[in-house]
């Protein structure tokens, strides 16, 4: 009878019981209760590897100690080989620039889509590159643009003794850690906050469209109007700002109030008539960040109804 399917084994016979039911020990019944016992061991497996197994064995929520390190694609893989990616790991690839071979041990004998690799270039790239994972073929190596679609390696991405990660996809392997983007290829890129942006000494990070638009704080084009202006001052990020407007209620010497306040002081200011006449100037007064006084006197110092345009500048 040996295993009863649940793991216990169980005797055909009991000598005690046998004994005191006054039956004597037969060769029939000694074969019997051996061959059950060579049953049982021919079930179990042995420490030396001499069994096969023939299902598959339900640990228990148990562990299995002491595993060493897988060594082919049939083995089981041991904890610390996935911490540490060694079956994930072509190491130095071999080949030449553009056309790298790589040789994994285990060696792989297809290539699976989602599979990933990580690798250490052997040379430097000059443009489109192609990699042969064990010699099952050679697969271009792909990158995706800006836009999401692929395309081939620009020279350089692949930088020798730098390490990178591919995943094949189906078709390409991709990679997904190319170089940074420089003034002449395209790569990954960091992008600015727009106050990062407004210090205007970042070199290593690239600024959007929006970013540049943040620079340009909001202006008015109205009659009276106003323009804030970036400027580089310095080295630093500033902003000039020209202010306008027309006066045509009549008044004499009117205060005049900026469409917006200076934030540090008025550098320039003009007023110009809007009906002239022989020998008429507008001259400004009590000038501020936020406003001034203006008027119209003729050449032999007369006082005018005052209509005029002007136009300042400040920061």
């Amino acid at each position: 009878m040996a295993y009863n399917g649940t793991g216990t084994f169980n005797r055909v016979y009991n000598w005690t019981t046998d004994a005191a039911n006054g039956i004597n020990i037969e060769a029939a019944r000694m074969d019997t209760e051996d061959n059950g016992f060579a049953t049982g061991l021919s079930n179990a497996i042995t420490k030396d590897g001499q069994t096969t197994i023939t299902a598959n064995i339900p640990f228990n929520s148990k562990k299995i100690t002491g595993l060493a390190n897988g060594s082919a694609r049939t083995d089981s893989i041991a904890l610390g080989q996935v911490q540490d990616g060694t079956y994930r790991t072509l190491g130095t690839l071999g080949g030449s620039a553009d056309t790298y071979t790589a040789s994994p041990s285990p060696a792989i004998t297809a290539y699976a889509t989602g599979s990933e690799f990580n690798l250490k270039v052997n040379a430097d790239n000059t443009g489109a590159s192609t990699l042969n994972v064990s010699a099952v073929a050679a697969k271009n190596i792909k990158k995706y643009d800006g836009a999401g679609s692929k395309i081939d390696l620009g020279a350089g991405d692949l930088q020798q003794d730098q390490y990178y990660k591919v995943i094949y996809d189906g078709t390409d392997f991709i990679l997904v850690n190319p170089r940074p983007a420089s003034a002449t290829s395209p790569g990954i890129i960091e992008l600015l906050t727009d106050a990062e942006l407004a210090t205007g000494t970042d070199t290593a990070r690239a600024a959007t469209a929006a970013n540049l638009l943040s620079l340009f704080a909001a202006s008015s084009q109205s009659s009276n109007g106003y323009a804030r202006i970036p400027v580089n001052i310095g080295g630093a990020f500033d902003e000039i700002i020209i202010q306008w407007g027309t006066y045509s209620s009549g008044s004499h010497g009117p205060t005049i109030s900026l469409p917006i306040t200076f934030p540090n002081t008025i550098t320039g200011l003009t007023a110009t008539p809007t009906a002239t006449s022989s020998g008429v100037m507008c001259v400004t007064s009590a000038v501020s960040a936020s406003s001034f006084v203006a008027k119209q006197i003729r050449h032999d110092n007369v006082t005018q109804t005052t209509n005029f345009k002007w136009i300042a500048i400040g920061y």
